[in-house]
């Protein structure tokens, strides 16, 4: 994690095996750009080992030196509590960044396929919400405010109010994504 003057601040990156080589990207790019405050969250044992595993035995994770410093297996997966599929990847996925904001981490979320070119922390001063802007949906969010809220790229300060916010998504989603759960909260 790291320390700015909001306090302690972590980029939480989410995958499957599947997207294991994203991840290596991800963790490439963010240590090229000196952003060493991520941690890669694997969302299923294959993933852990792809990221963790020999390294005499698999490409992926010797293309990171010590890529194990900043890679987690999922909780609840590691408790084999659940499986991931499809319609469950986002809600587990929110569960673990609502305990990461309630643990006292603001939380910087960011898609595999987000990659940094640089250090995003000049961004993230600029309120306790920030993120990128989707322009199709949710259609009522857009014709109100010109864009909504994306969960691609997204920053939520750990304060009261957003973790409150944050656990209203979470509980509410009733099988909605989360940035249609997070706009209609607008």
């Amino acid at each position: 994690s790291a320390t700015g003057s909001e306090g302690k601040r972590v980029t939480l990156v989410f995958g499957t095996s599947d997207f294991a080589d994203l991840l290596v990207n991800w963790a490439l790019s963010a240590v090229r750009a000196h952003v060493h405050w991520f941690v890669l969250v694997a969302m299923d044992r294959k993933a852990l080992s792809l990221l963790c595993g020999d390294k005499s035995k698999d490409g992926i994770s010797s293309a990171v030196a010590n890529t194990c410093d900043h890679v987690v297996l999922l909780p609840r997966v590691a408790q084999s509590l659940v499986t991931i599929t499809k319609l469950n990847v986002i809600g587990e996925r929110q569960r673990f960044g609502v305990a990461v904001l309630n643990a006292g981490f603001s939380v910087l979320h960011a898609d595999a396929d987000a990659i940094f070119l640089k250090d995003p922390s000049h961004l993230l001063s600029e309120g306790d919400v920030v993120a990128s802007r989707i322009w199709g949906k949710p259609q009522s969010v857009v014709k109100q405010w010109g864009a909504g809220l994306c969960t691609g790229f997204y920053y939520l300060r750990s304060i009261a109010a957003v973790r409150t916010a944050a656990a209203i998504v979470r509980d509410a989603r009733d099988g909605d994504w989360d940035a249609f759960a997070f706009n209609s909260l607008c």
